[in-house]
């Protein structure tokens, strides 16, 4: 039985007191919400259950559609949360990658949004879903991480996604959901074979089930064990991981130590592991030669455009190798040379990060990524260096943040005075990063670089309290 089943599956979001279920008015989702009812009457009456529709407003019956979903929740008892949206489809995405990347953004704001709760996102994906992925990722070339499917349990961005149908047929949802008597909503367009998904739905996997009846299960089965093997590689990866990376970089003499496959395996999980979706397979090539061929005085740079995970905009990623270690990040157009802001004790100060677009265009500050400074009290216990004393902020007095312009000097604490720009290369700071530091001053007199030193003259005396500044990016 489709319900025995599910409830014995429900372990992943059992410490949480709230889940929000993703709502079309469809079959399969429908057929979700009625369980998760089921569940909490018989099992959990402290459960909150809140539904979220995503209206694209793609269709005339749109409107239709989120009716029906309220008038569900209210029959049910189920907090309904709807939000319309416009589908940005001017990109070369299809219309239904844009509406699903614009659908996943709403869940993830919505459940970003209560920050007092723990939250799990539950989705109705079943296991027709499943196969259709794994079909349409490979004929598009994925690798063994695309032709795993979905996982049944995944953290996508700040988003925890449960997938608790994933065993379970389409035939078996419409079946339950007749037996309950409850009514769903059918879009038209799911009948259309112009879409991808569509086509493998009502042309192929009907062909292959007329030559081998079994396909669906074998299909299944085969993402099951594609994804023990992707599971497998990332062990691997982790493990190559511990010795070749330093602080977030990679140290090419480790990686040269490694065959060419387990090299584009943990370069692969690196650059996952930074927030870019894995690079293709032309740039990742271009790497592995990169490493092949490094010495000390040949630094490359590898750039390509991608989305992060969580964020529908494409920006340019690039590695870059400098002094024997690699480096993995988003592209950055250097800060405007006039901007300033002031930095109070206490309060973040949010920076003007400016990411590079897939295109030629430049976007301020992405939701998904942002640097900030903040400058706080420490105790004596707690001083270390690069603490500033105390006495610098007396009388209302705040600091001043800014970006190099070029000429600047500094003199940090028991060294002697020379370029910023010398120093910045005595402490082995990346060329593209040495415009990116913000950089402290009290009126004209730079008084510290974040992470690296403060001036000689504004330092806390040893042991005693003082300011600090913590730069987070």
């Amino acid at each position: 039985m489709i319900d025995d089943a599910f409830f014995k599956k429900l372990t992943a979001p059992r410490d949480s007191n709230r889940w929000v279920i993703g709502l079309s008015g469809g079959l399969d989702s429908v057929a979700l919400l009625h369980l998760c009812v089921r569940y909490r009457d018989q099992s959990r009456p402290d459960l909150e259950l809140v539904a979220v529709h995503v209206n694209h407003q793609l269709s005339p019956l749109a409107d239709q559609w989120q009716a029906h979903c309220k008038k569900l929740c209210l029959h049910w008892r189920v907090d309904f949360h709807a939000e319309t949206i416009t589908v940005d489809n001017s990109s070369r995405r299809s219309l239904e990658q844009a509406a699903r990347e614009a659908r996943y953004q709403v869940f993830e704001q919505f459940c970003q949004s209560k920050t007092d709760q723990e939250l799990n996102l539950l989705l109705a994906h079943h296991n027709d879903d499943q196969i259709e992925t794994m079909l349409y990722r490979m004929v598009r070339g994925s690798g063994a991480r695309g032709l795993r499917g979905m996982d049944e349990f995944s953290q996508q961005g700040g988003l925890a996604i449960w997938r608790p149908l994933l065993s379970v047929s389409r035939s078996d949802l419409e079946t339950y959901v007749k037996n309950q008597g409850i009514d769903w909503v059918e879009d038209p367009s799911n009948q259309s074979q112009a879409f991808d998904r569509n086509f493998i739905r009502h042309q192929l996997l009907p062909l292959f089930e007329s030559r081998w009846p079994d396909a669906r299960k074998t299909l299944s089965r085969s993402a099951r064990l594609i994804a023990e093997a992707s599971n497998l590689s990332d062990q691997l990866a982790a493990l190559d991981m511990e010795t070749c990376q330093r602080e977030g970089r990679l140290i090419i003499a480790e990686l040269q130590l490694l065959d060419e496959i387990r090299l584009k395996n943990v370069l692969r999980f690196w650059i996952r592991s930074k927030g870019a979706l894995s690079p293709p397979e032309k740039v990742l090539a271009q790497v592995v030669n990169c490493v092949a061929s490094y010495h000390g005085e040949y630094n490359a740079e590898i750039s390509w455009p991608a989305q992060s995970h969580g964020s529908e905009v494409p920006v340019r990623w690039e590695i870059r190798s400098f002094r024997g270690c690699l480096y993995c990040h988003q592209s950055s157009a250097t800060p405007e040379p006039a901007w300033q802001e002031q930095l109070f004790l206490g309060e973040e100060l949010v920076l003007p990060v400016v990411s590079q677009l897939a295109g030629s265009g430049l976007q301020s500050k992405p939701s998904a990524r942002f640097q900030s400074l903040f400058i706080r009290e420490v105790t004596s216990q707690d001083a270390g260096d690069h603490v500033l004393r105390s006495s610098l902020l007396e009388g209302r007095v705040s600091l001043q943040v800014r970006y190099r312009q070029g000429g600047e000097t500094f003199r940090p604490a028991g060294r002697r005075q020379k370029l910023l720009k010398k120093w910045l290369h005595d402490w082995h700071v990346p060329t593209w990063e040495r415009d990116q530091i913000p950089l402290v001053y009290l009126g004209e007199e730079l008084v510290c670089v974040p992470g690296y030193g403060v001036a000689e003259g504004f330092q806390a005396s040893p042991g005693a309290a003082g300011l600090t500044i913590a730069w987070h990016r």
